[in-house]
């Protein structure tokens, strides 16, 4: 009985192991954007939100306090990147060389050491986030092909 393989790669894995694959790269696409200020500002405002739907009103910032723990994930966001990209050279185009540049945007943009430069590290970061997806867009919609 033949093993079942996942990839278009001459060097194909095995189910099990592109499972472990996908959820490793499902990983370092989350861990990526929680060192972003944008991405916690965002949350806030959801819970806001929500909150006032039943009638409880705040004002502030309800995860002001995660602020303080920006270095640890950041550095955990730093920590997936590297597994990351070290899956990509160890087994091959197994993760998407966009989404691994789209991550490093993310950690540029929340650099948690660049006081009086963090506009400057937001918009690299945030610049390359939107190429990134403009060049999927591009490539998904932009010339009629699939």
């Amino acid at each position: 009985m033949a093993e079942e393989t996942v990839g278009k790669d001459k060097r194909v894995l095995p189910v099990k192991e592109g499972k472990a694959l996908t959820a490793a790269n499902a990983a370092v696409g989350g861990m990526g954007i929680i060192s972003s200020y944008n991405v916690c500002h965002s949350l806030c405002m959801g819970i806001i939100a929500v909150l006032s739907v039943f009638g409880i009103f705040i004002t502030g910032m309800p995860l002001f306090f995660l602020t303080k723990y920006q270095l640890y994930f950041w550095t955990f966001g730093i920590i997936i990147l590297a597994v990351a990209v070290g899956l990509y050279f160890w087994k091959g185009p197994c993760i998407s060389k966009k989404m691994i540049a789209a991550n490093g945007g993310l950690l540029l943009a929340g650099f948690p050491f660049a006081r009086g430069y963090e506009f400057i590290f937001m918009v690299i970061g945030f610049g390359i986030v939107l190429i990134i997806v403009l060049m999927y867009l591009f490539e998904r919609f932009g010339n009629g092909k699939k």
